[in-house]
């Protein structure tokens, strides 16, 4: 696939012949002094993630104003709090964040990881609380929350969005979160107490656009 120069500048060749053979959206590591700092100039950031949204998605990233104030609010320099991005099925926020997951590994922000809520239910059905605790020690982004159903290991039963949002709060670990329930509905599917505590741990962006799918 043809990059342009603005994204070979941004990230460098060799960095981007590494993403081109990194298929899945995984960990890529370099020395800190290879990072581009941040934040950097607010039209090339968006020009590099595009150009990065459509080396991964083979489509070209439409630019909504709430996808595009997401995107920008990655554009800084130390993340306090992380993202809580709601809207409905289909419109875009997974595929956002993982974009902006690959594109972080190469600036001296913290890269995250995606974490697919059903996947980690399963998980915890197999294997335990194991499953809980391999995606609580590092900045995440937890996918999809209130799409699953209840998790249950050897007859203990979880709300695991809820399970999740309490741990990452005690731990003080960056946390994004995608869902698409709507702050009422999520408020009264993860409980009072996990909702005070996501709204301590993000800054809300509502997608407002129609499935795209």
């Amino acid at each position: 696939m043809a990059l342009s120069d603005g994204l070979r500048k941004l990230l460098g060749q060799e960095r981007i012949e590494e993403a081109r053979r990194h298929e899945s959206v995984q960990p890529v590591y370099h020395n800190a002094h290879e990072a581009i700092p941040m934040p950097m100039n607010s039209d090339k950031w968006l020009y590099g993630f595009k150009t990065m949204y459509r080396m991964i998605w083979e489509r070209d990233f439409i630019e909504e104003p709430e996808a595009v104030n997401l995107v920008q609010y990655f554009n800084k320099a130390g993340m306090k709090k992380g993202a809580l991005v709601m809207g409905k099925p289909g419109n875009g926020k997974t595929t956002i964040m993982q974009t902006l997951s690959r594109l972080l590994t190469y600036t001296n922000q913290p890269r995250f990881d995606v974490y697919y809520v059903p996947v980690i239910v399963n998980n915890f059905s197999k294997h335990g609380a194991i499953a809980i605790d391999e995606c609580i020690r590092r900045p995440a982004c937890i996918d999809d929350m209130g799409s699953e159903v209840s998790a249950m290991h050897y007859g203990l039963k979880l709300n695991m969005s809820q399970e999740l949002i309490e741990k990452r709060y005690v731990n003080n670990v960056l946390t994004h979160y995608t869902t698409n329930l709507m702050p009422d509905e999520l408020c009264e599917y993860v409980g009072e107490r996990a909702y005070d505590r996501l709204k301590k741990q993000c800054e809300l962006f509502v997608f407002k656009s129609e499935s795209k799918r």
